[in-house]
């Protein structure tokens, strides 16, 4: 049998990043503090050749419940305050892995640092924490561009100079005639000179 040592990948040797999970055993125990505890197997696949074992803690305890919620979202379970191995047993998911702390050994294995939401999204507290305010102020507008000033209006046209006497538009109609002046009163004649009596 021939074959490449150069091909050897332990569990130690895989590069941290996203890969797909199924929970191959869950197993009900207690935690070194007294805590409940749920303990799982996680088969997890590098790609179609490849794969590994690695062990993750779920701990019913006040500080380390938001890890439960993660777990119960990544694998589509309910987050209502119970949980059981055979609620966890054959759920499957993706979740980010990293090197965990060296043993006595000296080892660093792969292990789990976040369970993510269908699709692959984040759902650490540090992505669903509100953002900070910000104190970036974006630069002003620059003023609205001002219209050109309005040209003078000119002055109102002089209304139509009219004769002093008035003319009538041709079609308009004559004025009614004035009735004639009435003759001067006679005046008694003065008798001739022939007449005048001495």
């Amino acid at each position: 049998m021939r074959f490449n040592p150069a091909d050897s990948k332990e569990r130690g040797n895989f590069a941290p990043g996203t890969y797909f999970f199924i929970v191959q055993d869950a197993q009900e125990k207690r935690s070194k503090s007294g805590n409940e505890m749920i303990e799982l197997t996680l088969f997890v696949q590098v790609d179609q050749t490849t794969s590994f074992k690695c062990y993750e803690h779920l701990v019913a305890s006040p500080n380390a419940v938001w890890r439960i919620q993660q777990f119960c979202q990544a694998v589509g379970l309910p987050f209502n305050g119970e949980l059981t191995a055979m609620d966890c047993h054959a759920k499957q998911g993706h979740a980010n892995f990293i090197k965990g702390a060296p043993n006595q050994k000296g080892e660093s294995y792969l292990q789990v640092d976040e369970y993510l939401l269908p699709g692959g999204m984040p759902q650490s507290p540090a992505q669903t924490a509100p953002a900070a305010p910000s104190t970036y102020q974006p630069p002003a507008a620059p003023p609205a561009a001002q219209a050109p000033p309005a040209a003078p209006q000119a002055p109102p046209a002089a209304p139509p100079a009219y004769p002093a006497a008035y003319q009538a538009p041709p079609n308009a109609a004559a004025p009614p005639a004035a009735p004639p002046a009435a003759p001067p009163a006679a005046q008694p004649l003065a008798p001739p000179a022939d007449d005048i009596p001495f």
